[in-house]
């Protein structure tokens, strides 16, 4: 994630993103998919030894198997519900911020980045509260890290040069990699993210925020 956030940073140092640029994060992309994979392989064997052991538990408890079949169609009917839910957010904030006179790159920043989270928001806090907090911090760095190589390279192939403001330079893209670093530290040194941590990372958000709208709109 870290290092996502890293390239994607140098290669905006010219003022744009160019096509090569964004097959340089396609290829990034590609990369990413094929550890993911090589990992899931390796891991395999464990998966099963922590599958046998849930089947266990689930019997101990007398609980009935989970249909897939049910559980595939929740998974779709859930997604397309926040998907949907998000894109409506994200028009009406739109429109009002518009109607404020707030520039378009502050909106970009605040108000669609906060909707098009919500997909993440919601699942993340679902897994937490029913106790797979794997699951949550999974779905938060393989969001962040298809946002920069999914989003910005393959969008990017189809645009000639996509400008990169001064803003983004200065502001939005340290504030990034610090929250990038903060999380990866919080998780090598506690294996955990508590309250606390939530709360220093909410913080330097909640700054962020403070001078995009203090500075820019």
């Amino acid at each position: 994630m870290v290092f996502a956030g890293v390239v994607i940073w140098l290669l905006s140092f010219d003022g744009y993103l160019s096509r090569w640029d964004a097959l340089i994060l396609t290829a990034g992309l590609a990369g990413y998919i094929y550890y993911s994979i090589r990992a899931f392989r390796a891991g395999r064997k464990d998966a099963r030894e922590r599958v046998a052991d849930i089947e266990q538990t689930l019997e101990a408890v007398a609980i009935p198997a989970f249909n897939m079949k049910r559980a595939v169609v929740w998974f779709i009917l859930g997604t397309a519900g926040v998907v949907v839910g998000a894109m409506f957010v994200v028009q009406t904030a739109v429109v009002i911020a518009r109607w404020l006179g707030i520039p378009e790159l502050v909106i970009g920043l605040t108000v669609v980045a906060l909707g098009t989270s919500l997909p993440e928001y919601v699942t993340a806090l679902t897994a937490t509260l029913k106790g797979h907090g794997e699951i949550a911090v999974g779905n938060m760095i393989g969001a962040d890290i298809l946002d920069i190589f999914w989003v910005r390279g393959l969008g990017g192939i189809g645009f000639s040069l996509l400008p990169v403001e001064r803003q983004t330079m200065v502001l939005d893209y340290p504030v990034m990699l610090t929250l990038m670093v903060l999380l990866l530290v919080f998780g090598v040194t506690g294996k955990q993210l508590g309250r606390w941590k939530g709360g220093v990372l909410l913080g330097v958000y909640g700054v962020y925020l403070a001078l995009i709208f203090l500075l820019f709109a």
